[in-house]
């Protein structure tokens, strides 16, 4: 999972919606400087897992109490999604970190991508 994770997207296997890192011409810079916010979302994201795993675990023991408590797991679902929010504002800051290096062109390439990719039709996704 890890190797899949430092793969060659923007942000590793999470895919920002700013394209593969190779497709863009990056400087040496602007690719250590991608590789940098990706090695801290990484780091970030890991640390969030480990919550994750505890909410789980949790979760686990209250659905084998006989009887199960309703709000007692409603409250670890709320943890969960608390946790999965943080992961997905960690991203989306970190994708807007990446396309700050990006010169306005490179910031273009994407939507070019994407408008290719849907036969020259642009596709609104919800």
């Amino acid at each position: 999972m890890m190797g899949h994770m430092m793969g060659p997207t923007m942000m590793g296997g999470h895919g920002l919606g700013i394209g593969p890192i190779w497709r863009f011409d990056l400087t040496d810079d602007q690719r250590r400087e991608v590789y940098k916010i990706q090695d801290e979302l990484q780091k970030q994201h890991c640390g969030l897992q480990g919550k994750l795993l505890d909410e789980y675990s949790k979760l686990r023991e209250l659905n084998m109490a006989d009887p199960r408590d309703p709000k007692a797991i409603g409250a670890v679902y709320r943890k969960i999604f608390d946790v999965k929010r943080q992961k997905i504002e960690a991203t989306i800051a970190a994708a807007n970190k990446a396309e700050q290096i990006l010169t306005k062109e490179q910031r273009e390439q994407p939507k070019q991508w994407r408008r290719s990719r849907a036969g020259g039709h642009m596709i609104e996704m919800m």
